[in-house]
C-alpha cells in the first residue's frame, strides 16, 4: 500500500511525495527496494500496489525505473485503513 500524509520525515517528505517514494538508503525509494524484494517469480505473484489517485504516475514511473509491472489499484480518496 502506497500512501499517507508524509508527515514523519518532514521537510523531505511531504503529501507531494510521501516517504516511500523518496530514496533515503541509495538510489532507489523504499517503495522500488520492497517491489524487488517481492519480484522473484518463482516465489512471488505479480505484485499488486494499492494506492491514492493522486500518486498513480508516481508509482507508474517507479515501476518503470526498475523494470517492474504491477496490477495498481487506486483509491478515490486517503482512508488511512491500512
Amino acid at each position: 500500500m502506497c500512501g499517507g500524509a508524509g508527515t514523519r520525515l518532514w521537510p523531505a517528505s511531504g503529501e507531494v511525495r510521501p516517504k516511500q517514494f523518496l530514496p533515503l538508503f541509495g538510489s532507489r525509494s523504499t517503495f522500488q527496494d520492497t517491489l524487488l524484494r517481492v519480484s522473484d517469480p518463482s516465489l512471488f505473484d505479480r505484485s499488486i500496489v494499492i494506492t491514492n489517485a493522486s500518486y498513480r504516475f508516481m508509482v507508474l514511473e517507479q515501476l518503470a525505473e526498475i523494470g517492474i509491472e504491477a496490477d495498481v489499484i487506486l483509491e478515490p480518496m486517503r482512508r488511512d485503513s491500512g
